[in-house]
């Protein structure tokens, strides 16, 4: 297991300096935004993350990354508002695969509880955001609403309703090995591990 400082040495001693870090490819800010936690009343009515004002955004492939999602929706920011609008989610009632040929993920619904898919939601973001990670999956895959399981900063869990941008392909179109289809892995997949 590797650190990502020595508490001895870290000009910071009180903030975050001797964090664990058992995948050492993954961005730090990965390992940021899985510790956000939000604070309830920004998602609440009124609040500054209010989702009937901009709908929340599930990702579960290479824009969980902060620095990939605000590269994509803030080409021109230099700091990232985005990690801090950002927390760990797990949607419910769909599976993620591998896509054949290309290793990336294909996400369909299945319609049972058990089958989830872990990922980042994004909140605070408007329409030309929703149009602008459309563009990004093209053809193939098509925006859909989900159910998703957040924490909350009190420890609490709470289902909120984000936009999910599925496979609208094929089923065939998933990689298999020994008949059954590969699940996908975002630790697997930046490991370079597409199996």
């Amino acid at each position: 297991m590797s650190t990502i400082s020595n508490p001895a040495t870290a000009p910071d001693r009180g903030l975050m300096t001797w964090i664990p870090n058992p995948l050492p490819y993954m961005p730090f800010a990965y390992h940021q935004a899985l510790r956000n936690r939000l604070p309830a009343h920004k998602l609440d009515p009124n609040g500054s993350l209010d989702t009937t004002v901009y709908p929340a955004l599930f990702f579960y492939d290479m824009l969980q990354f902060p620095g990939t999602i605000s590269t994509l929706l803030e080409p021109s920011r230099q700091l990232d508002p985005v990690g801090r609008r950002m927390t760990p989610g797990t949607l419910h009632g769909f599976k993620a695969r591998v896509r054949r040929g290309t290793g990336e993920p294909m996400v369909k619904a299945t319609g049972r509880d058990a089958d989830v898919v872990k990922g980042m939601v994004v909140f605070g973001r408007g329409r030309d955001n929703r149009i602008t990670v459309g563009k990004y999956y093209g053809g193939g895959y098509k925006r859909v609403k989900g159910e998703v399981r957040i924490v909350l900063e009190s420890g609490r869990k709470r289902d909120v309703e984000a936009f999910v941008w599925v496979w609208d392909g094929e089923e065939d179109d998933y990689l298999c090995i020994g008949g059954e289809a590969v699940a996908w892995n975002l630790e697997k997949y930046a490991a370079g591990d597409f199996q």
